[in-house]
C-alpha cells in the first residue's frame, strides 16, 4: 500500500466451537462402498535401495460384505496388503503400502 501507515493488523477474537468428528468424516474419501481415511498416499523422501511403508484405513459404508481379490493397477514397485479380505458392512480393513 502507498497510505500512512504503511503497516496494518487484522485482529480476530472469538471462540472456537469444536464440531465431534464422526464415521463420515474420517473416512471422507468414497471408492465405490469403501470409504478411505485418505485421498493419496504420501511417501515423503525415499531413497534409493530404502523400503518405506505407509499404513491407512478404510471402512465399508455399503450394506453388504465387500472381498477384496486383488488389487490391479498398482506400479510394479508398490506392493498393498490388509489384514482381512472380507469386510463386513459396518467394519474398517487396515491397509499397508510397501514402496520397494
Amino acid at each position: 500500500t502507498n497510505g500512512n501507515p504503511k503497516m496494518a493488523y487484522l485482529t480476530f477474537r472469538g471462540e472456537v466451537i469444536k464440531r465431534p468428528k464422526n464415521i463420515f468424516d474420517v473416512y471422507s474419501n468414497l471408492q465405490g462402498g469403501l470409504g478411505f481415511d485418505v485421498s493419496l498416499i504420501n511417501y515423503g523422501n525415499v531413497y534409493y535401495g530404502s523400503i518405506d511403508t505407509v499404513e491407512f484405513s478404510a471402512y465399508n459404508f455399503s450394506n453388504d460384505s465387500i472381498k477384496i481379490t486383488s488389487l490391479q493397477g498398482l506400479p510394479a514397485h508398490i506392493e498393498v496388503f490388509s489384514n482381512k479380505t472380507m469386510i463386513a458392512p459396518g467394519d474398517t480393513v487396515k491397509f499397508m503400502a510397501i514402496y520397494n
